[in-house]
């Protein structure tokens, strides 16, 4: 795995501990949640792009969207 690789590794974690506490604090953003994940994927997606175009990224998310899949999920496995 490319050693760039490791901050993305953080980054999620540390994101994955604020949008838990996140949820604690607000148990009704889960109501817009699957509206959400959506416009979220399609602008992180634009910008990792442009960050990193010599990486090939889909255009549609493959993994499980619900929050339990995001949250746990060691998307690069």
């Amino acid at each position: 795995m490319p050693q760039e690789f490791n901050g993305w590794k953080r980054t999620i974690r540390e994101q994955r501990k604020r949008l838990e506490w996140l949820l604690e604090d607000n148990p009704s953003l889960k109501t817009v949640w699957n509206s959400s994940f959506d416009i979220a994927w399609r602008y992180a997606l634009k910008d990792v792009r442009e960050d990193y175009p010599q990486y090939l990224f889909p255009d549609t998310w493959q993994f499980g969207s619900d929050i339990e899949s995001i949250l746990n999920t060691d998307f690069w496995e």
